[in-house]
């Protein structure tokens, strides 16, 4: 697995950037063996991306509402493994868009809307709530 990570905070505002590739030296070996189910055959590698911004609103106290906006895009098969065909469900890209508030400094509740698009046209848009505690 090779990640690439970089930050940058000034102020209210944050940009977030990660990065990855992952590998199968032994795609081969491990998919000969799992041959009674194709859904267990593995890729000799994968690749994902995001980029995220967000920005810190101040409240009174320690309150905060911090919206943000994040682009993602995967594909699951960057290099495909011998005998798997091509799935265009599996490169997609994701934008999602949504925000944060914080009544308390360790308590979040969270919304977003998740866009999601691929090849096949089988991406499966979504909204999320969340509530979050830190201890």
């Amino acid at each position: 697995m090779i990640t690439l990570h970089a930050a940058s905070v000034k102020g209210a505002h944050y940009l977030r950037f990660l990065a990855v590739e992952n590998r199968f030296e032994n795609a081969k070996e491990y998919n000969a063996a799992s041959t009674d189910n194709a859904d267990n055959l593995v890729n000799d590698a994968q690749q994902g991306a995001y980029l995220e911004y967000r920005h810190t609103i101040t409240g009174t106290g320690t309150s905060k509402v911090v919206p943000f906006v994040r682009y993602e895009m995967l594909n699951l098969q960057a290099d495909r493994a011998e005998g798997i065909a091509n799935d265009d469900s599996l490169e997609s890209t994701n934008i999602t868009v949504g925000v944060s508030y914080f009544p308390l400094d360790r308590v979040v509740f969270k919304a977003d809307y998740t866009n999601t698009k691929n090849k096949a046209d089988t991406g499966i848009d979504a909204f999320a709530m969340g509530l979050g505690y830190n201890f």
